[in-house]
């Protein structure tokens, strides 16, 4: 959920590092689950720095001195252990648009620890790059303009044979920040079905499904929560 604060660099009506325009996420739209190809539509806000109506395509990282903050990865979770992630932009080494298995997970306290700023303390936000393993090179994401703020980034990869075994055996949890900071936070559950359809992710704690799925999915949103360094 978004985490506002009265205290600290920002006011009640924003995030508490940055403007409420810079780190609001609205939905994860998951277009295609099948063993060929797993392609996901990511909505959230990202605004160029310092011009909070004006959106960012390039996702740049934000910067609080003396802090650089990225977009986050899109993260998967099996049983409780994050095992695979995209990244939506590159770094350390990782390919956006790219499919990874991990041994750990960087939270925003390893960004942020220290800085005297608040956030949402020890949230998961990337992959850690130390054992990550390439399983399969993904199409390099697209990012359009929705309005103002609000940004699509698409990506699209093939599921390698552990992935789709999970996706269609117990599931696989997701997650996003739409920054390293976790101000703001989308969590959620997918499953592989059958038949053709979307499954939307909503920031507002919302699971739609086109009717002819036959599974219910349940989804949820994190509920808000901020920690002082």
């Amino acid at each position: 959920g978004q985490n506002n604060s009265g205290a600290g660099p920002a006011s009640l009506a924003s995030d508490v590092i940055g403007a409420y325009s810079e780190f609001d996420v609205d939905r994860i739209i998951f277009t295609s689950l099948s063993s060929n190809n797993i392609s996901a539509q990511i909505r959230f806000n990202h605004s160029v720095q310092g011009q909070p109506s004006l959106a960012d395509l390039a996702l740049h990282s934000y910067f609080f001195s003396p802090y650089t903050l990225p977009v986050a990865d899109l993260l998967f979770d099996v049983n409780g252990t994050y095992t695979f992630g995209v990244p939506l932009v590159s770094h350390d080494g990782l390919v956006a648009g790219s499919l990874y298995q991990m041994l750990s997970v960087r939270t925003s306290n390893d960004y942020l620890s220290g800085s005297g700023y608040f956030w949402r303390f020890n949230t998961p936000v990337t992959i850690n790059p130390i054992g990550a393993t390439l399983l399969n090179a993904g199409a390099a994401p697209v990012t359009t303009g929705l309005g103002y703020a609000e940004v699509q980034t698409t990506i699209s990869f093939t599921p390698n044979a552990g992935f789709w075994n999970d996706l269609t055996g117990p599931g696989l949890s997701v997650h996003f920040a739409s920054a390293v900071c976790a101000n703001d936070v989308l969590d959620g559950n997918i499953h592989a079905t059958p038949e053709p359809g979307a499954i939307i992710l909503f920031g507002t704690s919302l699971l739609l499904i086109v009717p002819i799925l036959r599974r219910q999915l349940g989804a949820k949103r994190s509920q808000s929560s901020e920690d002082k360094a």
